[in-house]
């Protein structure tokens, strides 16, 4: 019948020609050299027959290719780029539009100084209030305007505020004051009794500015920062100021004798968040600092205008004072004493 298949290394002979495999063309066929060195080649390595490093692999059962993530990530950044890059070109130019702006209200404010007819008022507001670059004086470094929004917005911002406390040409006056040896004061009653003390100066201080149509701008500490729209305000203001403290008992003031330095000075302003700023303002603060305590010291310029008033020569006694450098402002500049007795 059928052929019997040798179940044992017994029943299988030494001149056998199947060795371990059924005779040829009854079972498998017979390995090739080829065949026979790849099995002993992968068994070496421990891989199983039939693996061709050479050929891709599919992936293992369960995991994700990133690829498309990938892509996409891609895709998303380069268009974030792209955004940004455009944002920075219209920025570009709206700040160039800007700065052309400002150059050109700028030469207005030029053409328009040196005379204080109202005709003007409205040309040099809109000019000092478009200043891009402000110097804070009293204590504050100098601040440069940050944004495109913030320069083409003063236009209009807080002109109120300056149509209110300016002379018909746009001008200011600009009022500076603080106590002479504060700190010293301040050590020797401590700081309970110095700060009562603060509230007794400023309520004198505040009723006389406030008697002279003055707007107080702020407060640091002891001193005053005050805007005007005359000059002769300014200067009846300071006046007062100091013939009232001195007047006082030594009780009033806590047995303490106070005496402010006072310095005052006239000119284009830039206002904005209710605050003042520009080179007239550093100048009246320079001004200030050349005043000991119970003085009034003035600018030429405040100065020649106080000659423009009427009945203003004799109201007042002005005394040469010196011609001195101010610290960051150029050239040398006359001020003058006012006598408050």
């Amino acid at each position: 019948m059928g052929h019997e298949v040798p179940t044992s290394a017994g029943q299988l002979g030494a001149g056998s020609s199947c060795d371990i495999r059924m005779r040829h063309g009854r079972g498998w066929p017979p390995l090739r050299r080829a065949d026979r060195q790849s099995v002993s080649a992968n068994a070496s390595r421990g891989r199983a027959p039939g693996h061709d490093p050479g050929l891709a692999q599919p992936p293992p059962l369960g995991s994700v290719s990133t690829v498309p993530v990938e892509l996409a990530a891609i895709v998303g950044l380069t268009g974030l780029l792209t955004l940004t890059l455009l944002a920075l070109v219209v920025s570009r130019l709206q700040l160039r539009r800007a700065r052309g702006r400002v150059a050109a209200l700028e030469s207005e404010l030029v053409g328009s100084t040196g005379s204080r007819s109202r005709r003007v008022t409205g040309m040099a507001v809109k000019a000092v209030v478009e200043t891009a670059t402000r110097v804070r004086e009293g204590g504050i470094s100098g601040l440069l305007v940050s944004s495109i929004e913030d320069i083409t917005r003063w236009v209009t911002e807080d002109r109120a505020t300056i149509l209110r406390n300016a002379a018909p040409d746009g001008t200011v006056t600009i009022f500076f004051s603080d106590i002479e040896d504060s700190t010293i004061h301040n050590e020797r009653l401590g700081d309970d009794e110095w700060v009562r003390l603060l509230g007794d100066h400023d309520r004198i201080v505040r009723e006389q500015i406030s008697r002279h149509r003055g707007h107080v701008v702020k407060t640091q500490g002891d001193g005053f920062m005050v805007v005007f729209r005359e000059p002769v305000d300014g200067v009846r203001a300071a006046i007062d100021i100091q013939r009232r403290l001195d007047s006082l008992t030594a009780s009033e003031l806590r047995h303490t004798q106070v005496k402010d330095r006072i310095g005052l000075h006239v000119g284009a302003v830039v206002a904005r968040g209710g605050d003042y700023f520009g080179r007239n303002v550093a100048m009246a603060a320079r001004v200030a600092g050349h005043a000991a305590g119970g003085q009034v010291v003035v600018s030429d310029d405040l100065r020649r205008c106080l000659g423009e008033v009427a009945d203003s020569e004799s109201e007042f006694d002005l005394e040469p004072g010196p011609r001195t450098d101010l610290k960051g402002l150029s050239g040398v500049h006359q001020l003058w004493w006012v006598r408050c007795a």
